[in-house]
Formats: C-alpha cells, sequence, structure tokens
C-alpha cells in the first residue's frame, strides 16, 4: 500500500512527537562524542578552535571549527549563517587585529565583534557597523561610542 506524501509528512511528524525524547537522547550522546573525539560538533571538522573558554579558560562546552565559528557570529549579527564569509573577509580586511588596540586575534580565543555604534544608540547589524575586537576592549568599550571609547582611552594614557 503505497502512502501519499501528506500522510508521510503526517506519520513522521506524529514519530518526532512520540519519540522526542528519544531523539534528544541521540543527538546529546553524539555530541559527546563528537567531543570526546576533539571535533567540531557541527561539521566533524578537526580543526578545533575554542578549546578554552576566553572568560574562564576551562573546557568549553561545544567545540567548533572556525567556519562554524563564523556561521555562528553571522547568524547572531547578520541574521543569518550564510553570510559568514563576509564576517571572515572583515577578519582579514583587520589582518586579524584587533580594531582599537592592534593586538593579533584568534577566532574562537580572543576575537570578539563590536558595534561601532552600538545597538543601544540605534546602531545596526551591518557590516559596515561591526569591527573585530580582542574581547578584553569589547568589555570595557561597553556601549560607547567609538569617539567617547577613543577619548577616554586617550585620558587615560596621558595620566599614565
Amino acid at each position: 500500500m503505497a502512502y501519499s506524501m501528506e500522510k508521510k509528512k503526517e506519520y513522521m511528524a506524529l514519530y518526532e512527537i512520540k519519540n522526542k525524547d528519544k531523539i534528544a537522547t541521540r543527538r546529546r550522546k553524539l555530541r559527546l562524542l563528537k567531543k570526546k573525539s576533539n571535533t567540531c560538533v557541527r561539521c566533524s571538522s578537526v580543526d578545533i578552535c575554542n578549546k578554552k573558554s576566553i572568560l574562564s579558560g576551562k573546557k568549553t562546552k561545544e567545540l567548533l571549527c572556525v567556519v562554524c565559528y563564523l556561521k555562528r557570529f553571522s547568524k547572531k549579527y547578520l541574521g543569518r549563517s550564510t553570510r559568514w564569509e563576509e564576517i571572515e573577509k572583515m577578519f582579514n580586511s583587520q589582518n586579524g587585529k584587533c580594531y582599537y588596540s592592534g593586538i593579533t586575534l584568534v577566532i574562537g580565543d580572543n576575537a570578539s565583534i563590536d558595534h561601532r555604534v552600538p545597538r543601544s544608540k540605534d546602531g545596526k547589524n551591518e557590516i559596515s557597523n561591526l569591527n573585530f575586537v580582542d574581547w578584553r576592549v569589547n568589555v570595557m568599550k561597553r556601549s560607547l561610542l567609538e569617539e567617547d571609547f577613543i577619548y577616554i582611552c586617550k585620558k587615560i594614557a596621558e595620566i599614565n
């Protein structure tokens, strides 16, 4: 007996609802296996870029390769993970250096994305409004405008 396409979709939806916990458990086990084997949890690449957390120095929960890390940035800041190459181009155009301090950046280690005009001050999630910066610099800048942040840094440098 042949099923129509609609019946198949309906059957699959019912299967997923009934076996939701089993499916989630399988996914968790697969992620753990990938983590133990030091491969990217999304694409199984062996080129991992974030073995330790930036803030704590402990092992991260989710190991990612550079491309998957860039895709995450792209999804967060540009709305789609398919625009990751634009993020990579921005990183390469800065020669892998922090926009403000010139510190060498490593994706998955100390690289962070900053809005030149903060979102809290009507800044947009557009490539033209984003820069790669060291995460410590990003924490210091907070929601300051670029000019205000540079002014404060110069004042601090004058004191020392």
